[in-house]
């Protein structure tokens, strides 16, 4: 039973929706076969920590069949039965989590029972909920297409000849639609930038000339954040539209899930990088101030948890900025929404980065001694770090040491990817700016010219301003 798909799907199951799951399947609605509770209750007692060696398929069929030979595809029936109740048991609760989605089952069995009172009273309550609801993301105008779907085949199977509310129908079938196509090229042009898949985006032209033409849709907020986003991507003339979408965000931030309203933050941060790296520093702050909203939006935590990535990239750009007092503070009160198994080597690398920043290189090294030299990512930003440490205390002994241990492990390690160039390439202008000294003003000036045409190296800008 290790590896089946009960097992795997059972072990995803959150304390909560055991004990949930234990009432399903108790239920004579959803189950009527004793075999399968028995399963769930040996399950809930052998399948965590030491007791797995319970599972096996043989001693689990005398547990449910005591009297009865091993048959293997009874077994296989009672796991799939069982699978089967989670499966449901799962949709249910995600059915239970949508009230409005109940509220259009139930419309529907109103109307095809002809029960038009009753249709009306919950039609009226629904479309009261929905109004209501603070979301207006694309998938709202789905619910209120579906919504006046219903309201339709109510009408036109009772009230021939009168108006039907097809035209509202349409409009939000149209405002779905449009916004629903803008967010999934949105993230499609996202994922092309960065080279994960090739840009096939059909009627995406002429949905946008629809839009531009007809200049209402943009008073929708689904339709208008992911309309400025896909300009943004695409035109030349892209800052008015990253203005608006920094406006539009601000605006309606309560009007977005938290995952939806994660990707525009997401598409708002790229756009600055990508400004960033054509060398426009103001995008510096605005990286950094999209970032601190966030934080206060709760946009970048998953789960409760603020990735390490996030976390390194806020400090960077505060650093950045010299916003030093500021760094201090998010260091410490971020530091327990980071995963616990990166949290201390996370904390004491950015702890070691904000002192080398200020120059208290003592510091820093203090706890660059403290991260996890088994991440690979982690030591080589510590040894980059490092040397350039001992460059700033003239340390140039165990400077020329580390780098040639920095170079033995980076050639060591074989999953580095895009990595090795950069810090290869550290290392080789490193060692060229030891020998400073010995270069004419010719060849010095050649070599900075070297440096300014490499592309991939990281702390560019620290070895210019060390060769100037």
């Amino acid at each position: 039973m290790d590896n089946s798909r009960l097992l795997e799907l059972f072990l995803c199951l959150s304390k909560k929706e055991i004990r949930d799951l234990r009432k399903f399947v108790n239920s004579p609605f959803h189950n009527q076969r004793s075999d399968v509770i028995q399963l769930f209750e040996y399950l809930v007692k052998y399948a965590y920590g030491s007791k797995v060696d319970q599972l096996d398929k043989r001693l689990v069929f005398k547990f449910l069949y005591p009297k009865t030979a091993y048959q293997e595809k009874k077994m296989r029936y009672a796991m799939s039965f069982l699978y089967k109740s989670i499966q449901a048991f799962l949709s249910h609760q995600a059915y239970l989590t949508d009230p409005l989605l109940s509220q259009k089952a139930l419309l529907q069995a109103m109307r095809q029972k002809g029960r038009n009172r009753l249709f009306e009273t919950s039609l009226k309550t629904t479309q009261e909920e929905l109004k209501g609801q603070a979301y207006r993301h694309p998938n709202f105008h789905l619910q209120a297409f579906l919504m006046q779907e219903e309201q339709y085949l109510f009408k036109a199977s009772s009230q021939r000849g009168t108006h039907l509310g097809l035209e509202e129908a349409s409009r939000q079938l149209d405002l779905f639609f449009i916004a629903n196509k803008f967010k999934h090229a949105a993230l499609a042009m996202a994922h092309q930038q960065v080279g994960q898949s090739e840009l096939n985006l059909e009627l995406l032209s002429p949905i946008l000339d629809e839009v531009d033409r007809k200049n209402d849709y943009l008073e929708v907020p689904a339709v208008a954040v992911y309309y400025h986003c896909i300009k943004m991507m695409l035109v030349d003339a892209a800052l008015p539209h990253f203005v608006q979408l920094r406006t539009l965000m601000q605006l309606h931030q309560h009007h977005f899930p938290v995952q939806e309203l994660r990707d525009l933050y997401i598409f708002a941060l790229n756009f600055c990088i990508r400004r960033l790296n054509a060398q426009e520093g103001y995008f510096k702050r605005e990286a950094f101030s999209i970032y601190q909203d966030g934080l206060d939006n709760g946009v970048f935590y998953d789960n409760g948890i603020l990735s390490r990535f996030n976390y390194k990239n806020i400090v960077a750009l505060g650093l950045g900025l010299e916003e030093y007092e500021w760094v201090a503070q998010f260091i410490e009160n971020y530091k327990d929404y980071l995963d616990r198994d990166v949290k201390e080597s996370t904390y004491h690398f950015n702890l070691a980065l904000l002192h080398y920043k200020t120059l208290n290189y003592m510091e820093a090294m203090a706890h660059l001694q403290r991260i996890d030299t088994d991440d690979v990512l982690n030591n080589l930003n510590a040894r980059r770090m490092l040397a350039c440490i001992y460059y700033e205390l003239e340390q140039m002994e165990p400077l020329y040491s580390l780098l040639d241990s920095f170079q033995n492990y980076i050639y060591r390690k074989r999953q580095l990817g895009y990595h090795k160039k950069h810090y290869l390439n550290f290392i080789k202008f490193m060692r060229k700016l030891l020998q400073k000294e010995q270069y004419s003003p010719a060849q010095l000036d050649k070599l900075k010219v070297e440096l300014t045409a490499t592309q991939d190296i990281v702390e560019k800008v620290w070895l210019l301003e060390k060769l100037a």
